[in-house]
């Protein structure tokens, strides 16, 4: 289901967390081994009316290979459908803490593991929101225009944020120095 007016959403942000450390030739693999594999997702929901949602509320997070949400992305249930085009098999359910001004933070990987998901083919964030207590044919889309799916840019681009571009760039000159050394 698409987001519709019982929800409106002020402001959605997206942030990453695979922190990189600083990286030396010695200790490249060890501190590789130490970067978060998550994601934090951050945003603020009110209702229509501007109010803060009331009750308690779960998000469904899902990776794709494009931004366009479909009505063949779901099931009749409002489960995903397994055998969508562009479905990445990564899903996590993450109950959703408001503070007093609408606003949320939550962990993505925490409880559902995507270290081998591969971000280079499956880079669209698809969220949806329910009631918890509602079934998942409820589920309402966050559709990052606000256009209800009018469009075909639904979900929410993931890209690199320069640090991590930064540590890829210092480890492949380390592979090659590597390589350089071992002639």
């Amino acid at each position: 289901m698409i987001l519709n007016t019982k929800t409106r959403i002020v402001a959605m942000v997206i942030a990453t967390a695979m922190i990189a450390t600083p990286v030396f030739a010695e200790t490249a693999t060890e501190n590789f081994n130490n970067i978060p594999n998550n994601l934090i997702y951050e945003g603020r929901m009110l209702s229509a009316s501007g109010e803060k949602l009331q009750g308690e509320y779960v998000a469904r997070f899902s990776f794709w290979n494009n931004a366009d949400f479909t009505a063949s992305s779901l099931l009749d249930s409002g489960l995903i459908n397994p055998d969508a085009l562009g479905f990445s098999h990564w899903e996590e359910i993450i109950p959703l803490q408001f503070n007093d001004l609408g606003h949320f933070s939550v962990i993505l990987g925490e409880s559902k593991d995507f270290s081998t998901l591969q971000f280079g083919g499956f880079k669209y964030l698809q969220v949806e929101i329910k009631k918890a207590s509602e079934p998942d044919s409820e589920y309402q889309l966050i559709d990052i225009n606000g256009d209800n799916g009018a469009d075909t840019n639904d979900r929410k681009l993931i890209a690199s944020v320069p640090y991590a571009i930064h540590s890829y760039n210092s480890q492949n000159s380390i592979n090659a120095k590597n390589a350089e050394g071992s002639k």
